[in-house]
């Protein structure tokens, strides 16, 4: 039933918004366009694919980072393991009293400011995958929230369409006269607009077109 229409024009060839149907089905038939007016923009609209296409858009970002970062990582870890074996090294020419004091801070500040880059790195890379985790999260909430509420509008599509034709069959039950054959309305009494009719009276005869196949009379209430 969703798929019927993909437009609102579609939709209003088949049911204009204008139609009048009387004071007993008109608020059924306004509910139930009403709700396929609602679910074809929502379709339309398509907010939650939307949101969907920018998260795994800054998902594919986020993993160019994270990629660029490791790479960080690795060149800052081997550099931290050239400053620790630079560092060793002229710790033993300091003991050997071959270099300076001042010679020997220089090298450790450079060890200390490589630890601190390669510890910034990894809270970067840390806080990186904290963010990709919340993204593909938001990702799958969204997709299911899309769902969610597109199963629903259909769902309440699905009862407005019953509660309308359930009013249309009581409508028919309640004022239509059907015959069972097509034939020749035949009146006993003459009847005029908004005459009053009462349960159970003989309103008209109805005459087949081939009455050789007659073999019973009966009222229709």
């Amino acid at each position: 039933l969703s798929k019927s229409f993909q437009s609102l024009d579609s939709l209003s060839l088949v049911f204009p918004s204008h139609l009048r149907l009387g004071i007993t089905i008109q608020p059924f038939y306004q509910i139930f366009n009403n709700t396929y007016r609602e679910l074809i923009l929502d379709d339309l609209m398509k907010e939650d694919v939307f949101i969907q296409g920018q998260l795994s858009e800054q998902l594919i970002s986020q993993k160019r980072f994270a990629d660029t970062k490791n790479q960080e990582f690795s060149l800052a870890q081997k550099a931290l393991q050239l400053q620790g074996e630079n560092l060793a090294r002229h710790k033993k020419l300091f003991n050997k009293g071959v270099i300076a004091q001042q010679e020997l801070e220089k090298i450790e500040n450079e060890f200390l400011n490589s630890k601190q880059r390669l510890e910034l790195i990894t809270q970067q890379i840390e806080q990186l995958n904290i963010e990709t985790i919340g993204m593909k999260r938001d990702k799958k909430l969204v997709s299911n929230a899309h769902i969610k509420n597109s199963n629903l509008m259909e769902v309440r599509l699905e009862t407005a369409r019953q509660d309308l034709l359930n009013k249309i069959l009581e409508w028919e039950e309640n004022f239509l006269l059907i015959s069972p054959f097509e034939g020749t309305i035949s009146y006993n009494e003459v009847w005029g607009k908004y005459q009053s009719v009462n349960k159970g009276e003989l309103v008209f005869v109805v005459v087949p077109f081939n009455n050789n196949n007659l073999i019973g009379r009966c009222k229709i209430p």
